[in-house]
């Protein structure tokens, strides 16, 4: 389906924006919110789109749209929502995802080499992959279950308690 009017206004405002900075000399942050139920995940991908086909007046594009998520639950809905949306567009690219720290770590440099470049690329991660020293074997580590965190913070505690005695 088509993106509301509150999206397709983030969008325009977004775009217009980002025409805006790419004629100056030191490029914006943006921060897009939006309440609960609003749509994020559609705005995203009419947002991805929409980027892939901005040309500033230089002819460039953006080498890369990065869209990152703080869950692999979002990354994965984030992706398939990215794929729905973009199957309806001819010129879209492809989504990939990046699977580890390396891989992203890679995307990023293959993307600097190719600023100025005709083409962008899609790629969804989680932020936990953009860590810099971040050691990765290729797979994604485990979290430490909440209670056994618990547990161990308990632990520190007592052990704080009985040297203090």
């Amino acid at each position: 389906r088509p993106p509301r009017p509150h999206q397709t206004r983030c969008i325009r405002a977004v775009c217009a924006a980002l025409s805006q900075d790419c004629a100056g000399h030191t490029p914006s942050n943006y921060l897009v919110q939006h309440a609960t139920g609003s749509g994020k995940s559609l705005t995203i991908a009419a947002l991805a789109h929409a980027l892939t086909c901005m040309t500033d007046s230089r002819g460039n594009k953006f080498s890369l749209v990065l869209v990152v998520s703080d869950r692999s639950v979002l990354d994965d809905q984030l992706s398939a929502t990215l794929e729905r949306f973009l199957a309806n567009h001819e010129s879209a690219p492809r989504i990939e995802r990046a699977e580890s720290c390396k891989h992203l770590s890679r995307v990023i440099e293959e993307a600097q080499a190719s600023i100025g470049g005709t083409s962008t690329r899609v790629v969804v991660t989680t932020f936990q992959k953009t860590a810099v020293d971040r050691p990765d074997d290729g797979a994604e580590e485990e979290e430490e279950p909440v209670e056994a965190a618990a547990q161990s913070e308990v632990d520190e505690e007592e052990e704080e308690e009985d040297e203090d005695e």
